[in-house]
């Protein structure tokens, strides 16, 4: 691998990182409001939108170890398919009014949560072997400031566009407009990636799987962090689930808070 094409690459990872930053912070950060303000969601269906949104994240995550190790040798094609369906379902998400069924909205968050637990797994994989490793830190920091400031820029200018013109049908066509636009430009620089170093694919069941969560929990630290996780997580998302509707609905705040 040149330095010349390292080089090339990564301002193509860079700038489809920024599009996909700034795409994924709008249609995620207000996902729940718009299912309450134009759905008309009430505690039921946010309780089921939040465990769809988990359930289906925990399940790509179980099984993208097993399709990335068959498909190794086309990781990059795991990255870009899979992260392609990813940010252009949260981005559709915001159109689920106008969709005929009923179910539109869980659709899409299934879809991009579980196509996204794959291509983050394969897009890892693909840039740590790409990411030269005396060079890693200043790499992934910089790049990290990149992403971080595309999303306070989503955050901001949405915030100020709420602020402005109210929690309205048009206000969230506009943002999740803009969250489509700038999805497939994210996707545009995604196309143009290619893998620089190739690996050979394995077989990998759902045995190997099972004896890798196994050998992970028959670590005695491990396995008391990993359940001090799951507690977190699970009380944390109790009232999380339900956090933008005590605001919107109970505190009559909006979606500027």
């Amino acid at each position: 691998m040149s330095s010349s094409e390292w080089s090339k690459y990564y301002r193509v990872w860079i700038n489809h990182s920024i599009f996909y930053s700034f795409s994924a912070t709008i249609s995620t950060v207000f996902h729940q409001a718009y299912a309450i303000r134009i759905l008309r969601y009430g505690i039921d269906e946010l309780g089921t939108l939040t465990f769809i949104n988990l359930a289906f994240l925990a399940l790509g995550n179980l099984l993208s170890p097993i399709l990335l190790y068959r498909y190794r040798d086309r990781r990059i094609n795991l990255w870009k398919i899979f992260t392609s369906i990813n940010i252009i379902s949260w981005s559709l998400s915001g159109f689920s009014d106008i969709m005929p069924s009923g179910y539109t909205l869980y659709i899409f968050v299934a879809i991009a949560q579980l196509t996204g637990a794959v291509g983050n797994l394969a897009y890892s994989d693909t840039i740590a072997d790409m990411v030269p490793k005396e060079e890693s830190v200043k790499i992934f920091s910089r790049a990290n400031t990149f992403f971080t400031s595309s999303a306070l820029v989503a955050l901001v200018s949405t915030m100020t566009l709420f602020g402005v013109m109210g929690p309205h049908i048009l206000t969230y066509r506009i943002c999740y407009a803009s969250s489509l636009i700038t999805a497939l430009v994210s996707v545009a620089f995604l196309l143009m990636m290619k893998d620089l170093r190739k690996r050979d694919p394995s077989r990998l069941s759902i045995n190997d799987v099972y004896r890798g969560y196994r050998n992970v929990f028959s670590s005695t630290r491990i396995r008391s962090y990993i359940v001090f996780m799951v507690a977190f997580t699970f009380f944390v998302n109790i009232p999380g689930a339900l956090w933008n509707y005590y605001i919107i609905n109970i505190f009559r705040g909006s979606e500027t808070w």
